[in-house]
């Protein structure tokens, strides 16, 4: 129990810290240069963030939300394209105050996410970052407990965005169905652990732990079979139970052996008093 509790809630936080990571390089700014205005200065430092190998697209907005810059890994840079993009919600939360964290969602096989915020003066514009969710949930497909069991996680509404399985992933499996992560899903205590017996997708019992990433909503499931995740316990009780019948079969020769020598002075004692009873002194 306590092995899923620790991998449950040590995927969670890297998961955490990783997206924190994210967000501080996105949000690094240098100094401003006089006879350059802060949507030019911006669009330098993105063409140095491209670089993080986390960054599949990165979007710089100007003030009223049309794209100034846009570089991408798979695409030719493009430059001050006039797309007007402030109906978009990313944009319009931005512009509330609030850092935008986006859903998971699929693209040409791949899982992204995208992040939205303003760095620097207001005349800096928005910086939208399209991440490659690949290198962050790979970590969570490679968790293994015992033989067979294996990590998964959930977004806020029970989607399946990481799993050892790719295929569920790229189908948008929703695990919402599964009592465990109903149960999750419902309790709103950020910090909270469980452990309990449920069902897998296929209807095996299954013991599962989670763990949360408060910033997103997600949630990591560790689970693993509940015949193996007993099997060692099972395995320990038979070795229990010989220990103590092999101490009940000591504990049994030495009072017999401890029986023998007291007897033997007591049968000493009574064959000479029939010897002397017989005159044989």
């Amino acid at each position: 129990f306590e092995l899923q509790h620790e991998k449950a809630g040590t995927a969670a936080a890297r998961i955490g810290e990783y997206l924190f990571a994210i967000e501080q390089k996105i949000g690094m700014t240098a100094m401003p240069r006089r006879g350059v205005s802060a949507l030019e200065q911006r669009a330098s430092e993105i063409q140095l963030l491209r670089r993080t190998r986390a960054f599949n697209q990165i979007t710089l907005l100007d003030p009223s939300g049309k794209e100034y810059l846009r570089v991408s890994r798979r695409a030719a840079d493009l430059v001050r394209s006039g797309r007007d993009l402030s109906h978009s919600d990313f944009f319009r939360q931005v512009k509330s105050g609030r850092p935008y964290r986006g859903p998971v969602y699929f693209r040409d096989g791949a899982v992204y996410m995208t992040i939205a915020m303003a760095v620097g003066p207001e005349d800096a514009g928005i910086t939208v970052a399209e991440i490659d969710l690949e290198f962050l949930l790979e970590g969570i497909t490679r968790i293994k407990v015992g033989d067979s069991g294996h990590a998964y996680a959930v977004d806020a509404e029970g989607r399946l965005i990481a799993h050892p399985d790719i295929r569920l992933v790229l189908q948008n499996t929703s695990l919402a169905f599964l009592p465990q992560v109903r149960a999750a899903l419902e309790d709103a205590a950020p910090d909270r652990q469980e452990v309990a017996a449920a069902h897998s997708m296929d209807g095996e019992e299954v013991l599962t732990a989670f763990g949360r990433i408060p910033q997103l909503g997600w949630i990591v499931f560790v689970e693993e079979p509940l015949s193996e995740a007993y099997r060692s316990l099972y395995a320990q009780a038979a070795r229990s139970a010989l220990l103590v019948l092999f101490g009940m079969l000591v504990t049994l020769l030495i009072c017999v052996d401890f029986v023998r020598r007291m007897v033997r002075p007591i049968r000493a004692l009574q064959k000479g008093a029939t010897l002397i009873g017989r005159g044989v002194l």
